[in-house]
């Protein structure tokens, strides 16, 4: 606001009114250009979880900071559910998201949820699997490849080979 003195000062005297025209200006541009960029992050969300490792807390504190600036701004946003249900579904954990696949189907049914209560079902699911550390743990069968894969670098290691293959059988 300083650098606009000359607005709000007349004959070296500062006008309160003028100080306050210059101090509405100044945030009303600050508002119409910040929140396109706050809305263009929302919409964005399923790109922002994987800059943050996935981890369910950080993401949801990021989406409220994000609609407490448009709150501050006099805004609101209509498709939040739909970016967070997009954003929750990037994630690599299965288990995880079959969850919220189940929640966005009950949602698409008709049942509502609200924006608060998915990022607090989000979050609880996703501190019960960190906590039972099985968050992006392997299925039974990834287990069996990663198994089999050790096995086999293992006989390159040793020189052996499988006779199973070689006799045909």
């Amino acid at each position: 606001i300083t650098i606009w003195d000359e607005e709000y000062n007349i004959d070296g005297y500062k006008s309160g009114n003028l100080f306050l025209k210059v101090i509405i200006r100044e945030s009303h541009i600050d508002t119409n250009a910040t929140t396109s960029n706050i809305r263009t992050k929302l919409s964005k969300l399923d790109t922002y979880i994987h800059t943050i490792g996935q981890d369910i807390t950080k993401f949801n504190t990021y989406v409220k900071h994000l609609i407490g600036s448009l709150q501050a701004r006099g805004e609101t946003t209509q498709d939040l559910l739909t970016n967070l249900f997009k954003g929750y579904a990037e994630c690599s954990d299965k288990e995880f998201i079959d969850y919220i696949k189940r929640k966005h189907e009950v949602y698409q049914e008709g049942n509502p949820i609200t924006s608060d209560a998915l990022m607090q079902l989000a979050d609880v699911k996703y501190k019960i699997l960190k906590e039972n550390r099985t968050w992006n743990a392997p299925s039974a069968e990834e287990e069996k490849i990663i198994a089999l894969e050790a096995q086999i670098k293992g006989m390159k290691k040793t020189g052996k080979k499988n006779t199973t293959y070689q006799n045909g059988a």
